[in-house]
């Protein structure tokens, strides 16, 4: 059984699935030895700017995307959408648009694929939240960093617990995020993957360009609770 199951439902009562498999041990998506990937998805076509991975014949984001989106229809981003996510201990059910649900699904794959530029993302992913909205991603986004930084700590790997980090990696990630954009336009049949993608770049945009202002937003929250 996969891990993760995505049920996108239409109105004209077509539906698809996308089954995830992740692996237990390296936390990333699997696809079968025998997949071969479109050519879309080497490592060289429209490589990003900020790509460090050099040892690979297929980008891996670009390798899941292919292999998990190619049969999912092709709907325009503004059209309706009952969206279901299956895991093993809960049922998520929205009804949304296309480009929000792909952009959900998009932002798994991203958090869950063996590139460095995504990796810090990978705590968030294994705890995935579909279809968050703005506030929900700058709360998990600083929570697991902080947990991250304090395992850190804890292990004595560094001697303070500070968000220095957290700014580079989203600009980091707002450079895969343009990129990945122009790559599935030149392959994308409707507009839905490359506006699902604009909506995952407007939150790497918000903690990357809000972080101090959103800090205290977060902050106004947690001062009201009870110790």
């Amino acid at each position: 059984m996969s891990n993760i199951c995505y049920k996108f439902q239409y109105d004209d009562k077509i539906e698809d699935t996308v089954a995830i498999e992740i692996d237990p041990a390296s936390y990333e998506i699997q696809t079968p030895e025998t997949y071969t990937p479109p050519h879309w998805a080497k490592l060289s076509y429209k490589q990003c700017r900020n790509c460090t991975l050099s040892n690979t014949t297929y980008c891996p984001i670009a390798k899941n995307i292919a292999y998990l989106c190619s049969k999912l229809s092709t709907k325009k981003s503004y059209e309706a959408v009952k969206l279901s996510v299956i895991t093993k201990d809960r049922i998520y059910i929205s009804d949304t648009t296309m480009q929000k649900a792909l952009g959900s699904l998009l932002g798994l794959i991203f958090s869950l694929s063996p590139c460095d530029k995504t990796s810090f993302l990978k705590p968030m992913g294994m705890f995935h939240l579909p279809v968050s909205n703005e506030m929900d991603t700058l709360t998990r986004t600083f929570s697991f960093y902080v947990l991250g930084k304090f395992f850190d700590y804890h292990d004595q790997k560094i001697d303070t617990i500070d968000l220095e980090d957290l700014s580079l990696s989203y600009k980091n990630l707002r450079i895969v995020n343009h990129d990945f954009a122009s790559r599935i336009r030149s392959v994308s049949e409707t507009d839905a993957h490359i506006n699902a993608l604009v909506l995952l770049d407007l939150l790497a945009q918000n903690v990357d360009f809000e972080q101090d202002v959103e800090f205290e937003k977060l902050k106004s929250v947690f001062n009201k609770r009870i110790l």
